[in-house]
């Protein structure tokens, strides 16, 4: 985000109306006055806001409207209010608005969740900082799980320390212990290792009814079931995985939890049918194309390897990327077109010990293919089964099917 742009050239004629509003540091009215002349200029639009955000009335909301230092006790109600008003310049405004909030209030701290899923970065970090510094409690504790998980982000935290970080963390309010866990299974998720995810989350299910906020409870609880169903999937309980993604899309406004959703949802038809897969997979990439890093990422990961599986070209391959899984992903399209040099000097580029074991399984299994070997597709299974995921481990024994190994022992693979 660029300081001082124009939202989406709203016009805003202060001076052909004769008009003062309040002006934000930026040079634009504030967001509280952009509602309010909505508001204004619209018969009837108060009363339909307030019933949309959870005021009692119209005039309850205009009080708050034109009163700047008044903070919106209806945080849910806001992010509402500004998606239904401003639809395009949502992220934007609401970025600009916690520059004003004050850091020891429970605004500012709903705030960071908000700031956090729509990966406005330079807004959340100018808030942790403020938090941080600040005399509440409270705030300051928020401040502290959230800066964690942006050290993590931006590589200044190795995946060992941003776990030993969180998990010493003394922390005194339900939802910061809510939401620490959730941000160390994010960790967890980016090292494939889906076990801990469930170990870690299983227990804080019940926590969810302890948080008053609307907003709170129902972001994380969205993060708490798209974690979760990660892990579903892995395990193969693939009809209990669509029936939360579809619950999910069919819930969430947010295109965070939604593309999250197509995610699964696409990986739950990889192996059984390539459009439902790659279909499912474009509806959740194109929502977030060039928006979220990790699930942009994940999306992409995605759609590569149903393409490469079904040998199709539908690709979207970053060959100069050292990434683990876009290296894979490019080794694998060769190898599926028959290109198999490249394929193994692709491979070769990558310190097998050095990989986690769901990569180490991917791995073999890509060694499998390209050497028609029993043993790389036997040590793809271990790997596999080491790492918690029932699912993927199914396309070695597939292919150790296809030698003809004898049911017996694909059976006992199997288990």
């Amino acid at each position: 985000m660029t300081s001082g742009t124009n939202p989406c050239n709203i016009k805003v004629e202060i001076g052909n109306n004769n008009f003062k509003g309040v002006v934000s540091k930026m040079g634009r009215l504030t967001l509280k006055q952009m509602i309010l002349n909505k508001c204004e200029e619209e018969r009837g639009l108060a009363g339909r806001l307030a019933e949309l955000s959870g005021y009692n009335s119209g005039s309850s909301l205009m009080k708050i409207l034109k009163d700047e230092k008044k903070e919106f006790a209806k945080f849910y109600g806001l992010v509402k209010i500004v998606r239904y008003l401003f639809p395009y310049e949502e992220k934007m405004l609401l970025a600009e608005y916690a520059a004003t909030l004050d850091p020891k209030k429970q605004t500012a701290r709903l705030m960071l969740e908000y700031l956090n899923i729509n990966h406005l970065n330079e807004a959340q970090d100018d808030l942790i900082s403020k938090m941080a510094n600040c005399s509440n409690l409270e705030s300051k504790e928020y401040a502290k799980v959230y800066e964690i998980d942006r050290q993590y982000v931006k590589g200044e935290l190795s995946f060992n320390d941003a776990v030993v970080n969180f998990s010493s963390l003394q922390l005194k309010y339900t939802e910061t212990k809510l939401i620490a866990d959730i941000m160390k299974s994010y960790c967890y998720l980016d090292e494939h290792e889906y076990n801990m995810i469930f170990k870690t989350l299983s227990p804080v299910e019940n926590l969810f009814s302890e948080i008053k906020d609307e907003y709170l409870s129902s972001v994380l609880y969205f993060r708490y079931a798209i974690l979760m169903v990660g892990h579903y999937v892995r395990k193969q309980q693939i009809i209990k995985v669509r029936d939360i993604c579809w619950s999910l899309i069919n819930q969430s406004n947010d295109e965070y939890f939604v593309s999250f959703a197509y995610l699964h949802l696409g990986n739950s038809y990889m192996v059984e049918s390539y459009d439902k897969s790659y279909n499912f997979l474009m509806r959740g990439y194109e929502l977030v194309k060039d928006k979220h890093g990790r699930i942009e990422f994940g999306l992409r990961n995605s759609i590569n390897f149903v393409s490469n599986l079904w040998k199709k070209d539908t690709v979207i391959l970053d060959i100069k990327s050292e990434n683990v899984s876009d290296v894979h992903e490019v080794a694998f399209y060769y190898i599926q077109h028959d290109q198999f040099g490249m394929g193994e000097k692709t491979l070769d580029t990558l310190n097998f010990n050095s990989l986690t074991l769901n990569q180490k399984a991917f791995h073999k299994y890509y060694r499998g293919i390209l050497n028609n070997s029993m043993k790389d597709f036997t040590d793809s299974i271990k790997y596999f089964k080491q790492s918690g995921d029932f699912f993927y481990r199914q396309l070695p024994i597939m292919k150790l099917k296809e030698m003809n190994l004898p049911d017996c022992v694909l059976e006992a693979l199997a288990e």
